[in-house]
């Protein structure tokens, strides 16, 4: 668990969702249903700061967002 919160450092969290095996991302396109089911995955704890209320994923913390150029950033379409 990360020693503070992002936002007041305050130590006190709580987990309040936690799901592993999730896409790490989620603008990747792949070639083929193969190619996606074998895609990197990570882990997701959504955690609420006790003192601020912020709530924000543990994970995103640990992990170095990698972006290459396979990723889709654009929403022009959704």
């Amino acid at each position: 668990m990360i020693r503070s919160c992002p936002l007041c450092n305050s130590a006190y969290q709580e987990s309040i969702f936690s799901v592993n095996r999730v896409p790490k991302s989620a603008q990747k396109i792949y070639e083929s249903q193969k190619d996606a089911v074998k895609c990197e995955v990570g882990s997701l704890d959504m955690v609420i700061c006790q003192k601020c209320s912020l709530i924000f994923n543990e994970y995103y913390f640990k992990a170095v967002k990698q972006q290459n150029k396979d990723n889709q950033d654009n929403y022009y379409y959704s």
